[in-house]
């Protein structure tokens, strides 16, 4: 994880939207902040971050049980983000970074946390077995016709 810092704050009188969850994508995935947009229409935001994902392989998700669905499954080492609310704002969710459900770090300035953690969204491999063989074909079903000799 690489902390990076959230470079435009929540301001809706002046119009413009905080980057909290852009600092975060870019501290998960090592991206310049500047290469990771903003995701903020309210009604499509994780379609857009997914479409937005999909080059990279990956695909976002969202539980509110982080225990029930990470933890009880045995699974450990995992960066991920976090959302809540902040002592600043208990109306405006807030994105920070987590590695196994437990707070790392704060994107915004103040580095004050969140005082309820609301959501846990992580990362789902699309092609998982590129994760093993970096050159492997994009599908099973490219291997499994020829694309690939032996």
């Amino acid at each position: 994880m690489t902390p990076t810092k959230q470079t435009v704050l929540h301001d809706p009188a002046n119009g413009l939207h905080g980057n909290c969850l852009s600092a975060v994508l870019a501290s998960l995935l090592h991206l310049p902040i500047e290469d990771v947009p903003l995701f903020v229409t309210p009604e499509t935001w994780v379609k857009d971050l997914n479409a937005w994902l999909r080059p990279f392989g990956l695909a976002y998700c969202m539980v509110e049980d982080f225990d029930c669905h990470i933890a009880a499954y045995g699974i450990e080492g995992l960066w991920h983000e976090v959302s809540g609310n902040t002592r600043r704002s208990k109306d405006v969710t807030h994105a920070c970074v987590a590695k196994d459900g437990e707070f790392v770090f704060d994107p915004h300035p103040d580095d004050s946390g969140l005082t309820k953690i609301t959501c846990h969204g992580f990362f789902i491999a699309l092609e998982p077995w590129r994760a093993l063989t970096p050159n492997a074909p994009s599908s099973p079903a490219a291997k499994q016709s020829g694309a690939m000799s032996g």
